[in-house]
């Protein structure tokens, strides 16, 4: 079954029956959601997510897309993007800058467009929904 569909409203009979989904090159309230790892938003990802299903998000910020207290996805930035996810329920198993073969292997024209990552940046994570229930782990826990 392949489903395009926006994040905040993904039908309920996808629960627990997905296991790729990409977020490419979101903006407005979904880039804020993703990354501040919301918890509408990570919340209803995992939900509908397989325990072990994957998570690919192509992400750019750059000072003109106006995100409050974030100019671009600098290693820190990306440091505590990866903690909030991890701390979401998520196993971050790539967290980097993306390549123009991430972009090829996307499949997004927009990406294409916009020339990540010649003349913008952009990151890479991939994510795994982890099988533990978030609440068990310690705080602090990054494994």
């Amino acid at each position: 079954m392949f489903v395009v569909a926006a994040a905040e409203t993904l039908p309920t009979e996808l629960a627990g029956r997905v296991d790729q989904m990409r977020i490419t090159l979101p903006w407005g309230s979904l880039l804020r959601g993703v990354l501040g790892a919301e918890p509408w938003l990570a919340g209803t990802l995992r939900d509908v997510l397989r325990p072990d299903g994957h998570l690919t998000m192509l992400l750019s910020v750059v000072p003109r897309d106006a995100v409050p207290g974030l100019a671009t996805l600098d290693e820190p930035a990306l440091s505590a993007l990866v903690g909030g996810w991890h701390d979401a329920g998520y196993r971050v198993t790539d967290a980097r800058a993306a390549t123009s073969q991430d972009v090829e292997e996307s499949g997004s024209s927009w990406a294409r467009r916009l020339a990540i990552p010649a003349r913008r940046p952009a990151a890479l994570l991939r994510l795994v929904r982890s099988t533990a229930d978030p609440d068990d782990r310690c705080p602090g826990d990054r494994r």
